[in-house]
């Protein structure tokens, strides 16, 4: 599977990311495109894996951030902001994959094929209830703007606003 990833930093006078229609200032801070490095058994665990990745690169980036904000912080206060809430900018995960929503709110460790995934389930759902990242939310299909680096047939037109520092939303998220 190939995965895309854009990491982003909107503007401080976005509020609510809820309201459609709506454009929001945003930096396009990082984009990762690249084949999923691990042998799956089903879509469903490639695209859990691409939002565990995306949220790791997205920890990365928010502590790069913070240590830019408030100064250098040392190992273990980096360690406790990557695995706990205290990062001055907020991680938000978005994807299209509604059942991945729908797994880390209510996973079953007796119904799971691939056992060791439910290690990455975990991993996800301890950083949302942690509040390293803030919000995994469902979007539509249309609102992926990093499916314009993965997919032949999608308009490209919402990677090119990104790009240009502009992000609409036009369908509605779930949380």
């Amino acid at each position: 599977a190939i995965r895309g990833i854009n990491m982003l930093r909107l503007g401080t006078q976005t509020t609510n990311l809820a309201k459609l229609g709506i454009t929001s200032k945003c930096h396009l801070l990082d984009c990762i495109v690249g084949s999923v490095k691990y042998v799956v058994r089903s879509k469903f665990t490639a695209e859990t894996h691409c939002v565990i990745d995306g949220a790791d690169q997205g920890i990365s980036i928010a502590l790069t951030l913070h240590e830019i904000a408030n100064g250098p912080v040392g190992t273990q206060v980096a360690t406790d902001l990557a695995n706990y809430a205290g990062l001055d900018f907020d991680i938000h995960c978005v994807t299209d994959a509604m059942n991945l929503l729908l797994s880390v709110k209510n996973i079953d460790m007796t119904h799971q094929t691939d056992k060791q995934f439910i290690d990455h389930l975990l991993w996800l759902k301890n950083k949302l209830g942690n509040g390293v990242v803030k919000r995994l939310a469902w979007t539509n299909k249309r609102d992926m703007t990093a499916d314009g680096h993965t997919k032949r047939a999608i308009k490209r037109t919402a990677l090119h606003a990104l790009m240009n520092g502009r992000m609409t939303i036009q369908y509605r998220r779930e949380s």
